[in-house]
């Protein structure tokens, strides 16, 4: 039993002094912050397109075959890569034909265009047929260069902790040294 209660007041001692260490170590801890503000280089347009009867003729349906080949068209002509052209969505709607007492079914399709080049963006709809189209909205804005955007500002922030480390070491009349930890939190 006494070699128990030795053994754990050796433990105790040990651990104490251990902590003690820890607890007497020098040290600043800061966060450093960066941002930079930057245009989005690459728009992704979601474009909706509708089947439509082309002058109220029940007859004559706008297919949308040739509505989506009218839309990759303009697309590659205003620069888009055929990859960056996808469908996001397909779906069917009925209309009903008074005149037959049956329905139609006309689809519709959604597209996802990868956009590039802002400067030929008018270009982009240009040769459908605007009654076929349904909807047109930017779903996302990308940036090209993220990956050395985010190797920068993290360089920033480094620095920007730095400089606040010594800030607060020169108020308490102390020296800054190498960083101990360096963590990241997103």
């Amino acid at each position: 039993m006494k070699k128990i209660l030795l053994g754990l007041a050796f433990l105790g001692l040990m651990t104490q002094l251990n902590a003690q260490q820890m607890v007497n170590k020098e040290f600043v801890s800061t966060v450093g912050r960066a941002e930079e503000e930057v245009t989005p280089d690459i728009i992704y347009i979601d474009v909706t397109l509708k089947e439509f009867y082309e002058n109220g003729n029940t007859k004559k349906k706008a297919a949308i075959d040739k509505l989506e080949k009218d839309l990759f068209d303009s697309a590659t002509k205003a620069g888009v890569k055929k990859e960056d052209f996808t469908i996001q969505n397909i779906w069917s709607y009925n209309v009903p034909d008074k005149k037959k007492k049956d329905t139609d079914i006309l689809l519709s399709r959604q597209y996802r265009i990868k956009v590039t080049n802002l400067n030929n963006l008018d270009q982009l709809l240009d040769g459908v047929d605007k009654a076929g189209i349904q909807s047109t909205y930017i779903s996302e804005y990308d940036y090209s260069k993220k990956k050395e955007l985010e190797k920068s500002l993290k360089t920033k922030a480094v620095l920007d902790a730095k400089a606040n480390a010594q800030i607060l070491a020169e108020a308490a009349g102390q020296k800054i040294g190498k960083a101990i930890v360096l963590s990241e939190t997103p």
